[in-house]
C-alpha cells in the first residue's frame, strides 16, 4: 500500500480533451501508477496456469469477493435477455443490464470488500462501472478494460489486495473470470467494438489477455509453440490453461473465415518464435496502442487520490511514491508520442522463415503474390499507417 498523500476522495473527471493532454497524461501519476500495477501482475506469471487447483483454495477474501461480485454481474445477463429482432450490433437490452449494473455496483462492492475500501467508493467505483462498456454506444473495447484495470489497482493503493500475495490469483482467477463476462456480455448484445482498428488491430475488444498469456509463457521450458496460435486444435487444447490463447479461442468462436484474414496482427506475431519476445513487445504495444491513443483515454477520468492526473513534482511526492509495490520502478520504456508508430522489440529479430512452419499459412495464390511461400504483407492502406502491426514488414 502506498502512503497516499490525502484521502479527500471525489468522484474522478474527465481530464483528456486533446492530444496534448495525452502528453500530459504520460507525465502524471496517474500513468505512472497504471504502468507500474502491469508490470507488477506480468512478472508474477511465468509458468502459471489458469487451471491451478490451488489458486481457489488459497486465494485471500478479498479476491473471493471480487469474484462473487463478478458472478453477480454475470447472472444479471440472464435476468435481461436480449431483445428481438434484427440487429447487426449493440442490441438494446444491454442497457437495461448496465442499468442493473450501476443501480446495485456501490452496495455489490460494499458488501463483498472489506472496509479499507469503503470510504474511497466516491472515487472508487467509477472505474468498476465503466469497465463493462457503454450502454450509450452499446459498445466495449479496451477503455473499458483499462477501467477494470485501474479499478483493480486502486485496490493495491488502498491495500485492499497485497502485492507479491495477490497478483497471481488477480489475474488467473479475477482478471479470467471478467474477461468471460465480459465476453458473454459481447456475444449476448453484439456489442460494437469501441475504437476498433478491425483487421488492421490486435484484438476487436482486448488487450490485457495477450499481455498476460504470453507473461505465463515467457521464459519456461515446455511451452506450445508461438506458432500454435493458428491451429484451432491446439488453441482447444490450452485456451482453458492461458490467457493468450483463450483470447485467441474467443476470436475463433466469434469470427468466420481464415485466421490470417480477419486476425493480421496476431498471425503477424505467431511468426515470433519466443513468447518472451511477443510479451515484451505486447507491454510496449499496450503503451502506444492504448495508453497513448486519444480516442481510447479520453473517456479515462482521474481522481484526486489514486490517479492524479498530476505530475510527482507538482504533487511534491517522490517519484518512487508512485509505484504500486516498493521497488517497483513505474518508469517504462515504451513511451511514445501520441499517434506514432512504435517498432516491437522482437521487429528485427523475428525469423524470416517462421510464417511459413505455421499452421493456416495462406497459398501462394490468395491475397496477392508471394516470395518464397510468405504471405504477404498484412500492411494496413497508407491512410492507416498509425495503426500497422509494429513488427510488421515494409
Amino acid at each position: 500500500m502506498l502512503e497516499l498523500k490525502s484521502t479527500a476522495f471525489a468522484s474522478p473527471v474527465k481530464k483528456i480533451n486533446s492530444e496534448r493532454d495525452v502528453v500530459t497524461f504520460h507525465e502524471s501519476i496517474a500513468y505512472a501508477r497504471i504502468i507500474a500495477f502491469i508490470r507488477l501482475l506480468n512478472e508474477a506469471l511465468p509458468g502459471r496456469r489458469l487451471t491451478e487447483p490451488e489458486l481457489q483454495s488459497q486465494a485471500s477474501e478479498p479476491i473471493l469477493g471480487l469474484l462473487q461480485v463478478l458472478d453477480i454481474l454475470d447472472r444479471y445477463i440472464d435476468e435481461c435477455p436480449p431483445k428481438s429482432g434484427p440487429r447487426r450490433f449493440g442490441n438494446v437490452a444491454f442497457r437495461t443490464w448496465t442499468k442493473q449494473l450501476e443501480d446495485n455496483a456501490d452496495l455489490l462492492l460494499r458488501e463483498h470488500l472489506p472496509e479499507s475500501a469503503q470510504t474511497a467508493m466516491p472515487e472508487l467505483l467509477p472505474y468498476f462501472t465503466g469497465s463493462f462498456g457503454s450502454g450509450q454506444r452499446l459498445d466495449y473495447g479496451t477503455g473499458h478494460e483499462l477501467s477494470f484495470a485501474a479499478f483493480l489497482c486502486g485496490l493495491y493503493l488502498l491495500g485492499v489486495l497485497t502485492p507479491g500475495q495477490d497478483d497471481v490469483a488477480l489475474v488467473l482467477l479475477v482478471l479470467n473470470r471478467y474477461f468471460g463476462v465480459v465476453r458473454r456480455l459481447i456475444r449476448t448484445y453484439t456489442l460494437e467494438p469501441a475504437g476498433s482498428h478491425g483487421v488492421w488491430g490486435l484484438d476487436d475488444h482486448s488487450f490485457l489477455p495477450y499481455i498476460f498469456g504470453s507473461a505465463q509463457l515467457k521464459d519456461i521450458e515446455g511451452t506450445p509453440p508461438t506458432a500454435s496460435v493458428t491451429d484451432r486444435t491446439l488453441v482447444e487444447r490450452y485456451r482453458e490453461d492461458n490467457l493468450y490463447f483463450g483470447a485467441i479461442g474467443f476470436i475463433n468462436d466469434v469470427k468466420k473465415g481464415p485466421f490470417y484474414e480477419h486476425s493480421s496482427m496476431l498471425y503477424d506475431i505467431s511468426g515470433v518464435q519466443l513468447w518472451t519476445k511477443i510479451n515484451q513487445g505486447m507491454l510496449k504495444m499496450y503503451n502506444a496502442e492504448v495508453l497513448s491513443k486519444f480516442p481510447v483515454v479520453q473517456h479515462f477520468p482521474f481522481g484526486p487520490v489514486l490517479f492524479p492526473f498530476e505530475t510527482t513534482a507538482e504533487r511534491g511526492e517522490r517519484p518512487e511514491q508512485t509505484g504500486v509495490a516498493t521497488g517497483l520502478s513505474a518508469s517504462t520504456d515504451a513511451t511514445v508520442a501520441p499517434g506514432c508508430v512504435t517498432s516491437a522489440p522482437w521487429a528485427a529479430s523475428a525469423n524470416n522463415n517462421a510464417t511459413s512452419m505455421r499452421p493456416g499459412v495462406p497459398p501462394a495464390t490468395s491475397r496477392g503474390s508471394t516470395q518464397g511461400g510468405q504471405p504477404p504483407s498484412s500492411m494496413p492502406p497508407p491512410d492507416m499507417g498509425p495503426t500497422r502491426a509494429p513488427w510488421a514488414k515494409s
